[in-house]
C-alpha cells in the first residue's frame, strides 16, 4: 500500500490571489472569483505560490503541543488554534514568491511569516489546513 509514509519530497502547493479593495483593504483567496466578487480588478491582482512540505506524524505531535499549554497557576489547559496554525506554516514552509520592494524573493523566515498581513496569513493557513489536516 503506498502513501503510508510521508517522504521528504512530498509537497503541498498553494496558489493565492491577492488584491486591494478600493478602500485599501486586502483580499486574499485561492479563487480569483472571490476577489472579483469584492470588486477587485483582475488586472491588479498579484498571484503567489507557496510550497510546503507534507506534514508527518512527528510534526502533528509537535503542533498539538504548540496548541495546548498547561498552566499550573491557572490550573487549566489553554487552547490556541492560531498558534498551531502559525507554527504549522513556520514548520512546513519551503518556498514562496513574495518579494521585497527591490523585487527580490523574501526568505521564508519566522520573522517574515510573522510580518505577513493578517488577511494573507489567514488565507494561507486556511488553505493549508484544508489540504493538510494536523490532527
Amino acid at each position: 500500500m503506498k502513501n503510508l509514509f510521508v517522504k521528504e519530497s512530498d509537497e503541498v502547493k498553494i496558489h493565492l490571489f491577492i488584491g486591494l479593495t478600493e478602500k485599501g483593504g486586502i483580499v486574499a483567496d485561492p479563487e480569483l472569483s472571490t476577489l472579483e466578487e469584492e470588486g477587485i480588478d483582475a488586472k491588479s491582482v498579484e498571484e503567489h505560490d507557496i510550497v510546503f512540505r507534507m506534514l508527518n506524524f512527528k510534526d502533528s505531535v509537535a503542533l498539538a503541543s504548540d496548541m495546548f499549554n498547561y498552566s499550573a497557576q491557572e490550573q487549566g489547559l489553554d487552547f490556541n488554534p492560531l498558534a498551531m496554525r502559525f507554527e504549522k506554516i513556520v514548520k512546513l514552509i519551503k518556498s514562496w514568491t513574495f518579494k521585497d520592494d527591490a523585487g527580490n524573493i523574501l526568505p521564508c523566515t519566522k520573522e517574515n511569516i510573522s510580518n505577513l498581513h493578517p488577511t494573507v496569513a489567514s488565507a494561507i493557513g486556511a488553505v493549508l489546513d484544508a489540504q493538510v489536516p494536523s490532527l
